[in-house]
């Protein structure tokens, strides 16, 4: 998927511990181009993929998936699944 290759290559490195806020942002900012390229199910994919490798939690995957599902913004939509995660506190 050349739109992550390019929203990865905007960061000079990306530590395993930053993959789980970097796929929510990456769904959050190109939602619509996911949409109007119909590749859902590719970046469905790679996010197995992440997980298959232990770089992403699974709930980012549902996560990114419904922010791709609502179109919206996921600070809006439900409680900070990150937080949850990787447990820290607001």
């Amino acid at each position: 998927m050349k739109l992550w290759n390019r929203h990865i290559s905007l960061f000079s490195i990306v530590p395993d511990k930053h993959m789980n806020q970097c796929c929510v942002d990456f769904a959050s900012k190109h939602a619509a181009d996911i949409h109007r390229l119909n590749i859902r199910n590719n970046f469905a994919l790679h996010l197995v993929n992440l997980f298959n490798w232990n770089l992403i939690h699974p709930l980012i995957i549902r996560r990114c998936l419904s922010i791709l599902e609502q179109g919206c913004d996921p600070q809006t939509t439900s409680p900070p699944v990150i937080s949850m995660v990787l447990g820290e506190t607001s």
